[in-house]
């Protein structure tokens, strides 16, 4: 019997020593061996933000878009605002003709007697200025620029924000499933000792061999439920490695951070609505499409303008018999050649009905957009008061998760001293192991909860609520 339960002892205490060796944070176990964390990297919250910052593909491609402004800047205002240029260096070609009918002096076809192959030859250089307006197309297209620029400006601030939630969330789930696999570490160590409390009062026939049993399959279900936290564990560690989108990152530990605890009773509701509703990301898209709405319309009506348009080309052309103009860039004033020409033109007459569908199409999108948004800003307010609902209520089962688990503590205490004595026995104990167990991993849970709870908030609201701003309060509850 001795034997045994020491094989099975040693077996639990090196898997625990392995455990410690990926798991201990970086103020973790002292008898950790250095060799075989030297390698790993501790990781930081904000080393974990700026590494997603860097990495992360959502968030990538939301930056690089803004490239695709300055060209659409210079291509709107060298294409529409400001004329364009058209620029021939050189045109020259060589050109044979043969001409087998032709017409007499009243138009009637008869045969050409000169039918044998005619060759020329012409180089041309040209440059020549257009420029058109109908309406405040000019105008429309600048602010055009200004609301494309603001939208991506905007979805990169919103790829920002859910990088950093998904960030934090991720980190603390990590952080989570340590401390929980923590707790499960030190309910084993608990869980050994009663087993080995129970041998002792057996041998000295204190106790039965159901207790023996009872303690031994308590060992190995706790056993068990280290092996499924280990695994909870390294989910979350990819979880996280796929947020931060480093490829080369290698092994890492994140190091314990606080988690934000405070008292939400005291962020007022109507405050938190009218934050959101300025600077949800949501709200601040479907306000931009508005604007894009507005230009649509503009656009659209621009038609009933008429169209203005100038035209200037400076060029010169040099011909000559076979091959005397081919490649001939000599100057001569009789080559030259200027031409200027105005059009004003009235397309909306052309297709008015096609027009007019147009236009009325554009209104109605304009007026379904302004709708869209008294939606969005409705189901913002929703969601902001529904989560400041979740917070406050994750705060309350916080509190009274703590309370039950002092209770537990204390209980538990008593319960192991008392079964030394022989005045409770073994399945009593295991009640009350079983119940501290319990309220510990819910109020672990409980204050992971309040952080996953503020972060929704905040994703709602669009920025922080915390009274204190940076991540503050008392740390994460752990094994004692």
């Amino acid at each position: 019997m001795e034997m045994s339960g020491f094989v099975r002892k040693g077996g639990v205490a090196l898997g625990l020593v392995f455990g410690s060796i990926w798991l201990a944070p970086a103020e973790g176990r002292a008898a950790l061996p250095q060799a075989e964390t030297a390698d790993t990297v501790d990781l930081t919250l904000a080393q974990a933000l700026a590494i997603a910052e860097g990495n992360n593909p959502a968030y990538r491609r939301a930056v690089n878009q803004l490239d695709v402004g300055g060209a659409e800047s210079r291509a709107v205002w060298m294409g529409t605002v400001l004329p364009s240029v058209r620029v021939n260096l050189l045109n020259t070609g060589y050109y044979g003709n043969r001409v087998l009918q032709t017409q007499d002096n009243f138009g009637n076809p008869i045969a050409n007697n000169q039918s044998g192959w005619l060759f020329s030859s012409r180089t041309s250089q040209s440059i020549g200025l257009s420029w058109s307006i109908q309406g405040k197309n000019l105008i429309d297209a600048l602010k055009r620029l200004d609301v494309d620029e603001s939208g991506r400006e905007l979805a990169v601030e919103s790829a920002g924000l859910d990088v950093t939630q998904n960030v934090r969330r991720q980190y603390f789930a990590v952080l989570r499933e340590r401390e929980l696999l923590e707790v499960e570490m030190t309910a084993l160590d608990g869980r050994l000792s009663d087993q080995e409390v129970a041998e002792q009062k057996f041998r000295y026939a204190q106790a039965t061999r159901l207790d023996v049993l009872r303690a031994e399959f308590a060992v190995e279900e706790q056993s068990r439920a280290i092996r499924q936290g280990q695994r909870s564990l390294d989910q979350a560690r990819v979880d996280l490695r796929t947020t931060l989108g480093d490829l080369d990152l290698g092994l890492f530990r994140v190091r314990a951070e606080p988690i934000p605890l405070f008292d939400p009773s005291d962020l007022r509701d109507e405050a938190l609505v009218g934050r959101a509703l300025m600077a949800n990301p949501l709200v601040l898209q479907e306000e931009g499409n508005l604007e894009g709405a507005h230009l649509a319309v503009s656009d659209a009506k621009a038609n009933r303008w008429p169209t203005l348009s100038l035209s200037y080309d400076l060029g010169r052309e040099a011909q000559g018999r076979e091959a005397a103009g081919l490649f001939d860039v000599t100057h001569e004033s009789n080559d030259l050649s200027n031409r200027f020409s105005v059009f004003l033109t009235f397309p909306y007459l052309s297709n008015y009905f096609g027009n007019r569908s147009n236009e009325v199409q554009a209104e109605v999108t304009r007026r379904n957009q302004q709708e869209t948004i008294r939606e969005t800003r409705l189901q913002v307010e929703r969601e902001v008061r529904t989560q400041l609902i979740a917070l406050r209520n994750a705060h309350e089962t916080l509190m009274a998760n703590r309370r039950t688990l002092a209770i537990a503590e204390e209980a538990l205490r008593l319960a192991r001293e008392q079964y030394r004595l022989g005045t409770v026995t073994f399945e009593g104990l295991q009640d009350l192991v079983d119940a501290e167990h319990d309220a510990r991993l819910l109020t672990i849970n409980a204050s992971y909860s309040f952080h996953e709870a503020l972060l929704n908030l905040e994703a709602a609201v669009g920025g922080p609520v915390r009274p204190d701003g940076p991540i503050t309060g008392p740390d994460p509850v752990g094994p004692r």
